[in-house]
């Protein structure tokens, strides 16, 4: 399989549309190589059963989905690796807001591996991660300065309730931005109906106490 390197940088959203179909091309090109690792050609199958591609060149219809795609790819600003990052905030900036859209996390995943090892891509994941963690630190930390003696005096199932309650708050939240579930494109092109399911599957704990408090009350 032939090495290729293809430098990046800032440039025009026109280009960079062009840029993200080019990098598909060469993908579809290396898949055909039979000498190529197993890993491209499943990454190439993910991309064809996305645009429904089974043979012969592409279709206007996908060279466009591509271009969307990767124009939506780039919209987010979240790079594969650290020293992508500054030209991922440039980028974002180039596309404009009506050319975010749903592209697929698989499908985003398979972009970040185009661009970067899969070292470079858990590093940066591990990365991020740790920022959310420091960001909520200050949270954690204003909660132990206060005083718990009041907290202290509530029921011990009350308690529990509670922080199985912030606890599963705090985890759905985290999943939905860095996970993606819904295929949205990422935490900042997260729709209405999108933001209402997490919300609604973060207050599950809350409504299953109230349901259970009601239940002991009214009817046990």
């Amino acid at each position: 399989m032939r090495m290729r390197t293809i430098t990046v940088g800032p440039t025009e959203a026109d280009t960079l549309r062009s840029l993200g179909l080019q990098f598909v091309l060469e993908l579809k090109e290396d898949a055909d190589d039979p000498t190529c690792p197993a890993g491209v050609r499943a990454d190439w199958q993910k991309i064809a059963d996305w645009l429904e591609y089974s043979a012969g060149e592409l279709t206007s219809t996908q060279v466009d989905q591509i271009k969307r795609g990767w124009s939506g790819y780039l919209a987010i600003g979240l790079a594969p690796c650290h020293n992508l990052q500054p030209n991922f905030d440039h980028f974002s900036k180039q596309v404009s807001g009506e050319e975010l859209n749903r592209t697929p996390t698989i499908i985003m995943n398979v972009f970040d591996r185009l661009l970067a090892t899969d070292q470079e891509i858990k590093q940066k994941r591990v990365a991020d991660i740790e920022a959310e963690r420091r960001k909520l630190e200050p949270i954690f930390e204003a909660i132990k300065r206060r005083d718990l003696s009041r907290w202290r005096s509530l029921s011990p199932a009350f308690r529990q309730w509670v922080f199985v309650c912030i606890i599963w708050f705090v985890a759905v939240y985290a999943y939905a931005y860095l996970f993606d579930p819904f295929d949205t494109g990422g935490w900042d092109n997260m729709d209405d109906d999108a933001f209402n399911r997490v919300v609604a599957v973060a207050v599950l704990p809350i409504i299953g106490g109230f349901l259970h408090r009601a239940y002991r009350k009214w009817i046990a």
